[in-house]
C-alpha cells in the first residue's frame, strides 16, 4: 500500500494511576469486573496482521520490576515489539543513593552535558533489563512524557539505539522539550538518529494557536480517522496521509475515576479499537519499529529530511537572555549610556557596567524576536542566534548625545569577537550589517591573530551585503559601527552570517 500506520503504546504502571497492584491493573488491565489490557490490545492487532510497538517503562514500578519484565517477555513471545520507555522522575531517592548519583534534575528535558553519564546509565540499566528479558537488542526509545533534548539524542547514539519516537510540537508548547521539527514523516537527526514523529494537528494554525491535539486512542472527538468527503476536514486523519503514528497507553481501554485511578467499566473501548483497526487496515499496513527500520535500511522508505541536532539544545532559564519591550529597551540603553559618572562615550559607559548588565545590553531586542541556540562543532562553544519572524531583523536601540566632532575612535563596538573558522565560506566572510538611521553609516571590520593583535582592517558601508577576503594569519574578527556627528538614536541589527542556515541576526558567545 505504501501507507504505514505504527501503533505505539506507552506501557506504564505509574503509582498515581492505581491504588495497588499497579502492573496487574495498569498493564495487564485485570480488575474485579473485567480485563482490558495489553493482551487484548495485542490480540486485536493480530486480527488485522498488525503488531504494536510497546514502549515499556520499569522506572515507574521499580519495586515490581520482575512483574514488568514478565509483561515484556509475554509481549515479545507473542510477536509484539518491545522497546524502551523511561520515567526516571518516579525513581525513589534510595535508587540514586545506591548508585552514588544525584536525583536532580528530575525531568529528562532538563538534562545537560553534565548529566549525560547519568542518562547513559539509565538507558543501559533499564534497557539492559529489557534486552535480557526479550533476548534481543533494543531498537527504539521514547522519553517519558516526551521529555527530551539534544543530550537524549547524543546519548542514544552512544548507547547504540537507532530510533526515537519523541518529536511532537505539542510537547514544545507544553514546555516538555526545547524543540520539535514540523514533520509528520520520519526524518533523521544530524547525528544519525532516526526520528518518528507522533501524528498531531494544530486546530487553529491561522491564529498561531498552541492548541495541539494528537492522534491517540481513545480518539479525540476533534481528530478522528475519517474517510470519504469528511476526510478533507483540515485537522482530520485519513487515507490521504501516507504515514501515521498513533499514541496509546497500556491503560487506554480503561476509564478514569474522580481520584485519577484507572478502572475497568466495559468492553466499549476495546470494541471501538477493533472497529478503528478494521477501517484503517484497508488503507494502511500496520507495522512496528522493527519493520520501519527495515524499510528505511532497505531503501523502500526514503528519508529525505535531516534536522540539525543543535536546534534541540536545552538552555536553562538562568542562562537565557533578557528580552525587553521597545519602550523599556530604549530607557534601559539610555540609562546605561549615561552611567553613574555621566561618561561621555560608549566605551566608558560599557567599562563602568557589570558583566551581567552588559549581557542584558547586548541582548535588548524587540519582542517579536525568537532565539535559537547552536553549539559549534569546531570549538564546542555555545552561540545564541536571534532569528526574527517574517524575515525582520532584530534591533538594538542605542542612544547617544555627543556634540563633539567625529574622530577615529568614535565607534560603537559590538563587544564580540568571532572565530573566523565558524563562519568562513570559500576563504571569505559574507556579511551584512543592517542599521536604521537617517545618515549613512559605516562599519569597521577588524581581523586579529591568535595573540589578539590587529593584522588588518577595512571599512564597509552598512545596509548592503559585502564579501571580505580573510588574511592568511587571521583567526578572529570583530565589528564596530562608526557614528556620524550629532546623531541621537539609531536602530541596529547586529550581524547576519549568510553562510549559516537561516537568517541570523545576532551571535552571542557563551
Amino acid at each position: 500500500m505504501n501507507r504505514y500506520l505504527i501503533l505505539t503504546n506507552d506501557t506504564e504502571a505509574l503509582p498515581n494511576r492505581a491504588k495497588d497492584d499497579h502492573v496487574k491493573r495498569l498493564m495487564w488491565g485485570e480488575h474485579e469486573n473485567g480485563t482490558a489490557g495489553v493482551r487484548e490490545m495485542a490480540s486485536i492487532a493480530r486480527e488485522f496482521n498488525g503488531k504494536i510497538t510497546f514502549f515499556v517503562d520499569i522506572c515507574g514500578a521499580l519495586n515490581r520490576q520482575n512483574e514488568v519484565l514478565e509483561v515484556a517477555r509475554w509481549l515479545n513471545e507473542n510477536g509484539q515489539d518491545v522497546e524502551l520507555h523511561l520515567h526516571p522522575e518516579y525513581l525513589p531517592d534510595s535508587f540514586w543513593k545506591s548508585h552514588n548519583m544525584k536525583n536532580m534534575p528530575r525531568w529528562l528535558n532538563l538534562y545537560m552535558d553534565a548529566d549525560r553519564d547519568r542518562l547513559l546509565f539509565l538507558i543501559k540499566t533499564f534497557g539492559g533489563m529489557l534486552e535480557k528479558a526479550i533476548g534481543r537488542k533494543i531498537n527504539a526509545y521514547r522519553a517519558g512524557s516526551f521529555r527530551w533534548n539534544s543530550v537524549t539524542l547524543e546519548t542514544l547514539r552512544e548507547a547504540g539505539i537507532p530510533m526515537t519516537f519523541n518529536n511532537t510540537e505539542a510537547s514544545v508548547a507544553h514546555a516538555q522539550c526545547p524543540y520539535a521539527a514540523r514533520m509528520q514523516f520520519p526524518f533523521r537527526w544530524s547525528n544519525g538518529i532516526i526520528e518518528v514523529p507522533v501524528t498531531e494537528r494544530n486546530l487553529f494554525p491561522q491564529y498561531k494557536s498552541d492548541w495541539w491535539v494528537r492522534f491517540q486512542y481513545p480518539l479525540c472527538s476533534l481528530v478522528r480517522y475519517r474517510t470519504g468527503l469528511n476526510s478533507y476536514i483540515p485537522y482530520s486523519v485519513s487515507p490521504r496521509d501516507k504515514f501515521l503514528v498513533c499514541l496509546m497507553h497500556s491503560w487506554s481501554f480503561l476509564y478514569r475515576n474522580s481520584e485519577g485511578y484507572e478502572y475497568y467499566q466495559d468492553d466499549k473501548r476495546l470494541e471501538d479499537f477493533r472497529i478503528l483497526l478494521r477501517r484503517m487496515s484497508r488503507d494502511f499496513d500496520i507495522i512496528d519499529s522493527r519493520d520501519l527500520k527495515y524499510l528505511i535500511d532497505s531503501g523502500k522508505l526514503e528519508i529525505t529530511h535531516t534536522e540539525d541536532i543543535s536546534k534541540s539544545v536545552f538552555i536553562p532559564a538562568c542562562l537565557q537572555y533578557k528580552k525587553l519591550s521597545r519602550e523599556k529597551n530604549f530607557r534601559f540603553n539610555k540609562r546605561i549610556m549615561k552611567g553613574r559618572n555621566d561618561p561621555r562615550s560608549f566605551d566608558t559607559a560599557a567599562a563602568s557596567a557589570s558583566d551581567k548588565t552588559l549581557a542584558a545590553l547586548q541582548c535588548c531586542v524587540l519582542p517579536e524576536t525568537i532565539y535559537k541556540f547552536i553549539r559549534s562543532e569546531k570549538n564546542n562553544k555555545l552561540y545564541l542566534f536571534s532569528l526574527s519572524k517574517k524575515d525582520k531583523r532584530s534591533r538594538l536601540i542605542i542612544a547617544k548625545r555627543f556634540s563633539n566632532k567625529i574622530d577615529e575612535k568614535q565607534y560603537i563596538p559590538l563587544n564580540l569577537v568571532f572565530k573566523i573558522n565558524d563562519f568562513k565560506a570559500a576563504g571569505s566572510l559574507q556579511l551584512h550589517l543592517a542599521v536604521t538611521c537617517a545618515a549613512d553609516l559605516l562599519a569597521g571590520v577588524f581581523f586579529y591573530n591568535d595573540a589578539g593583535q590587529i593584522v588588518s582592517s577595512t571599512v564597509k558601508k552598512c545596509n548592503c551585503d559585502f564579501s571580505l577576503k580573510v588574511p592568511g594569519n587571521a583567526t578572529q574578527f570583530s565589528i564596530s559601527i562608526r557614528v556620524p556627528d550629532k546623531f541621537r538614536r539609531m536602530e541596529l541589527s547586529f550581524l547576519a552570517m549568510t553562510p549559516m542556515e537561516g537568517i541570523i541576526d545576532s551571535v552571542f558567545p557563551e
